[in-house]
């Protein structure tokens, strides 16, 4: 019955995420494919962008080997997320088989986890949820070893999962096992610096960028966890603290990184940055992408209290900004599955099983009649400019991979936004909102830009809004039909720009 259940949850994770445009989204997806195109070399430093990247080699790494394998990755996300939802099912099971089914079905049928690893997608999104799932079970079982193979792993992929060892020192500190802390923290801190070190020169130091900032931190927590035991909490957590403000750019890189919570400009323009439940016509999605499991968790303090911190804190986060979603939905998953088991009697185990399931099943109901849109304005844009000369382009920075990896022309901003560079990004966001022309073509001359990308003037608003200007000013006022982007799409004849594509996106070169 173990074997079946398991089988079941594979095919019903796997059908879903088949179904759709297998080819790769044009947008983060791009530069993962860009970085696995040079594996075994790890595209570290790109001179395309004139940038490091901010993601960590691991996860393009192992991408990398299972395309120079298999010739392709398409089909990587669906296999994999399928796979951990049947593993987590068969681990679940000794809490009987209600509960077992009731954490992979969640795994199987939860719409953002569907949309992150359908067909095509290699950005690494799906892999979060098991590496956080990962680092909640090794607290669960306060074993420091693996809790701190766990925490370097996920850093390796994503810094921004230092939140979940966040949540895991928390628990530890707290505990009378605060000496498995230690040793997890320790183990995470020694690979992050082992991986600062082997960095070229040039790497920053900063929140986007996994370096010594994250491994003082971790080295803090360590220590704190070590002086847990001798001294009082105060005492042993100011020790923390101090060590982890040894580094000089620690504080720095920390309240930088807050922003990830909210504040940045750039990252609150962008959907899976913003807050859930802020629009009506998305109550419904959010509801269903919660499951009933983000609910459930808050009861179960008394018998399963890390699963319950975990819980408690994920939902928070994700209210606060969907980018915690993903990453929150198995912890969720293992929470309704945790509450169904607790249940007294069966009637209450199903009703559990119902409020977890029920909202993501019934909206991959009703979803399944709306098409996914195909963003395909991306991909022309990039084929447009493949096929022109060589040169620089600057452009909107949401089509900066399109025509990096698709056109194969360097830009100077991308779907990276503020992270490499914040002061690069805000200032070709003001130049491309500039009313004077002489201004926009000596910038285009001075950085070495020949092709300037425009879509509709309709881009104007948002464009602002990245760099904390109201949107408000440019779609009110006039101003907007003063930019030289929105003279030259309407047809206005400027000297120094000669257009070279046509269509609902324009392409100008700079002479």
């Amino acid at each position: 019955m173990d074997v079946t259940a398991s089988a079941v949850v594979f095919v019903m994770a796997l059908l879903p995420r088949l179904a759709g445009d297998p080819r790769i989204p044009p947008f983060d997806d791009l530069y993962h494919l860009k970085r696995i195109a040079n594996f075994p070399h790890l595209l570290d430093f790109d001179p395309d962008r004139g940038a490091f990247c901010p993601w960590p080699p691991l996860y393009d790494f192992l991408l990398g080997s299972v395309h120079s394998l298999f010739g392709g990755v398409t089909w990587t996300a669906p296999l994999f997320l399928a796979a951990c939802a049947a593993g987590v099912t068969w681990g679940m099971r000794r809490f009987g088989l209600l509960a077992a089914l009731t954490a992979g079905l969640a795994l199987a049928v939860s719409p953002y986890l569907i949309g992150v690893s359908a067909a095509g997608h290699i950005d690494h999104h799906y892999v979060e949820p098991l590496l956080v799932l990962l680092i909640l079970v090794a607290t669960v079982r306060r074993n420091g070893i693996w809790l701190g193979i766990a925490i370097a792993v996920a850093l390796l992929v994503q810094p921004a999962l230092f939140v979940a060892a966040g949540l895991a020192f928390v628990v530890l500190f707290l505990s009378s096992d605060a000496r498995e802390g230690a040793k997890a923290f320790a183990i995470a801190a020694a690979v992050v610096i082992a991986y600062r070190l082997t960095r070229a020169a040039g790497y920053p130091d900063s929140a986007w960028f996994l370096g010594f900032p994250h491994a003082a931190l971790l080295g803090g927590a360590a220590v704190a966890c070590a002086l847990r035991e001798r001294v009082s909490r105060v005492t042993a957590f100011a020790g923390g603290v101090a060590v982890a403000l040894s580094i000089r750019p620690t504080a720095t890189a920390f309240f930088t990184g807050l922003h990830f919570f909210g504040g940045d400009p750039w990252l609150s323009s962008i959907v899976e940055f913003q807050p859930m439940f802020r629009h009506a016509s998305e109550i419904g999605t959010d509801l269903a992408n919660l499951t009933g499991g983000a609910l459930l968790g808050l009861f179960l303090w008394r018998k399963q209290r890390t699963v319950a911190f975990f819980s408690t804190a994920y939902l928070l986060l994700a209210i606060s900004s969907r980018r915690f979603l993903v990453p929150a939905i198995a912890v969720f998953a293992i929470s309704g599955a945790l509450a169904v088991a607790s249940a007294h009697r069966r009637t209450f185990a199903i009703a559990a099983m119902a409020i977890t399931l029920v909202p993501p099943i019934a909206f991959e109901v009703y979803a399944a009649r709306t098409p996914e849109p195909s963003h395909e304005e991306f991909r022309v844009i990039g084929e447009r400019m493949r096929a022109l000369p060589p040169g620089r382009v600057l452009g909107p920075w949401s089509f900066g991979h399109a025509i990096d990896v698709i056109g194969r022309k360097p830009v100077v901003i991308d779907n990276f936004g503020s992270m490499p560079d914040e002061g690069t990004f805000t200032r070709a966001m003001e130049i491309m909102l500039s009313t004077r022309e002489a201004s926009l073509l000596r910038y285009c001359r001075h950085a070495y830009v020949r092709y300037l990308v425009l879509p509709h003037p309709a881009y104007i608003p948002a464009t602002a809004a990245t760099i904390g200007i109201p949107p408000e000013l440019y779609s009110r006022t006039r101003l907007a039909r003063r930019t030289v982007w929105s003279r030259l799409y309407d047809g206005e004849r400027i000297a120094g720009f000669t257009r070279v594509s046509d269509g609902s996106i324009q392409v100008w070169q700079i002479e």
